[in-house]
């Protein structure tokens, strides 16, 4: 389980920052744009779901 969650925390940041190099390299910095946005907060949905699954593993416990 600890080998899957490290895989998947590589995979995340590698998505978001090939997502991020792209737009720098190709439109340089645009901090407000409606990419930034979703991006935003599909990353705080995201860390709710891993939030809630560490909780209901620790509490499993």
């Amino acid at each position: 389980m600890d080998k899957f969650i490290k895989f998947l925390q590589i995979a995340f940041a590698v998505v978001v920052l090939a997502v991020l190099a792209y737009d720098v390299v190709l439109h340089g910095v645009t901090i407000f744009n409606q990419k930034y946005v979703i991006l935003t907060s599909v990353l705080w949905v995201v860390l709710e779901l891993a939030l809630f699954v560490i909780h209901k593993l620790i509490e499993d416990d």
